[in-house]
């Protein structure tokens, strides 16, 4: 079999993931689009959490680094246990 003879199937292969995209129920996009909003909040506002502890409360840029690390941690280990499934 050539090259020529195969490359549909693989641009075919390509462009059914975005075309299986277009077509997704309405609820997937809507908990996608919601996760990305999340995503962009959350870490909008720990940028804004560091230029915070920086300006006004008058720590250096480690300090300020420091705390919204620890904050971050925080955050994430107390996913592991609080979280619920199901």
């Amino acid at each position: 079999m050539s090259e020529l003879e195969t490359s549909p199937n693989i641009f075919r292969n390509l462009v059914q993931p975005f075309k299986d995209l277009i077509r997704a129920p309405r609820a997937l996009w809507a908990i996608n689009l919601s996760n990305l909003f999340e995503g962009l909040v959350y870490f909008g506002w720990l940028t804004l959490l560091a230029i915070f502890f920086n300006k006004f409360l008058g720590l250096n840029d480690h300090q300020a680094d420091l705390m919204v690390g620890f904050l971050t941690a925080g955050i994430t280990i107390s996913q592991c246990f609080f979280r619920r499934y199901g």
